[in-house]
């Protein structure tokens, strides 16, 4: 089940090719800057951790939209409350733009109950930058 924070980056990468040259699986970063720079086609060097220093939230997001919109993009929060199995959001997602197939960011609570980001792409879930597969099982918990 997709969370609030379902991000859908307005950027045609196509389906996202192998991580190890874009982000590194397992790696000290957080999921969303590892998953990051594989929807954007990027280096995860040339992706900046938008939560550095402690920012909060709302500032990691600001600053994450301030850096997205000076490259001519911008993020769509798409909000699920939990009660659609994930695959059907995915495919809603996906259906949005069937020629370009764009990749897109999932966040909510994973395995190991923490929160969790993931890519996905064309309704499927492409890459998950974790070491254990954790995947995506329910909602973040703040909805």
């Amino acid at each position: 089940v997709a969370s609030e924070h379902a991000a859908v980056e307005i950027h045609d990468v196509g389906p996202p090719g192998p991580i190890s040259s874009r982000a590194s699986a397992g790696s000290s970063t957080s999921s969303r800057s590892s998953s990051s720079p594989i929807v954007l086609d990027l280096d995860a060097a040339n992706v900046p951790h938008f939560m550095e220093g402690g920012a909060s939230g709302d500032e990691g997001a600001d600053k994450a939209e301030a850096w997205l919109n000076a490259r001519g993009l911008t993020a769509i929060n798409i909000v699920c409350d939990g009660g659609r199995p994930l695959h059907g959001v995915l495919d809603s997602i996906a259906g949005t733009n069937l020629r370009q197939k764009p990749a897109f960011l999932v966040t909510g609570t994973s395995r190991n109950g923490c929160a969790h980001t993931v890519v996905a792409c064309n309704g499927d879930i492409v890459c998950d930058p974790s070491i254990d597969d954790s995947g995506i099982i329910g909602p973040c918990d703040d909805g």
